[in-house]
């Protein structure tokens, strides 16, 4: 059987340790932990140990640690070859490729959200929250595009549905988005409200909030 170390940051504040790590446990893909608290005195050190590009996650093999994966999104394109028979991108063609097209943009896009809403599931709202959309253009059209795909995707399936049906990479991409609303209570349409609130019940997204909910280091950058 296939044995793997994933490398990851703190589970309060780490969205891109969050998504291989929801989606391994998700599918029974068998692996060890390792989390290394981010903004520490000594993480990039011990970081750059397992990762070449010095960032979490990472994905070890452990039956030849020489080779590791680097980027969330790899880790997650690797498992999907690795284990073809679990399905981790749609099987329907169509949607595989408007998975993967969902997921890239996530990947690489959304700069205004990322920078504005933090990763932090300890994180309550504050009154102020909603004047930052308003304040902020790029940070609207970010929203607005996240309920666009959402909404398309979400009015083929059946109520109560990951976005392709069953839960995919592409839920896994977007679960932090769905956390980052909540902490900072977006408003949002009701197909997107909905969306999250069936996603949060996952149980492996559980299983990750339940942990950073109990972790006790402070990144004061991620407090905002």
């Amino acid at each position: 059987m296939n044995k793997f170390t994933l490398i990851i940051g703190n589970k309060n504040y780490s969205s891109w340790s969050m998504r291989p790590w929801i989606l391994m446990q998700h599918f029974g893909i068998e692996f060890n932990e390792k989390i290394i608290y981010l903004k520490q005195s000594n993480s990039k050190q011990e970081i750059a140990q397992y990762s070449k590009n010095k960032k979490v996650p990472c994905l070890i093999l452990d039956q030849d640690k020489n080779h590791s994966i680097s980027d969330s999104l790899a880790i997650c394109e690797y498992l999907a070859e690795k284990f073809p028979a679990k399905h981790l991108w749609p099987q329907a063609e169509m949607q595989r490729a408007e998975a993967r097209a969902i997921v890239c943009e996530m990947h690489s896009g959304f700069m205004a959200l990322r920078n504005t809403y933090n990763m932090n599931i300890k994180r309550k709202p504050q009154i102020t929250d909603r004047q930052k959309r308003i304040n902020n253009p790029e940070l609207n059209a970010d929203i607005l595009r996240i309920e666009e795909i959402w909404t398309n995707l979400l009015a083929k399936q059946a109520p109560n549905s990951y976005l392709f049906g069953e839960f995919s990479i592409a839920d896994a991409f977007f679960a932090p988005v769905a956390l980052r609303f909540n902490s900072y209570d977006v408003e949002l349409n009701q197909n997107s409200r909905n969306y999250i609130n069936f996603l949060l019940q996952n149980e492996s997204i559980k299983q990750w909030i339940e942990v950073g909910l109990q972790e006790e280091i402070i990144i004061i950058d991620y407090e905002v």
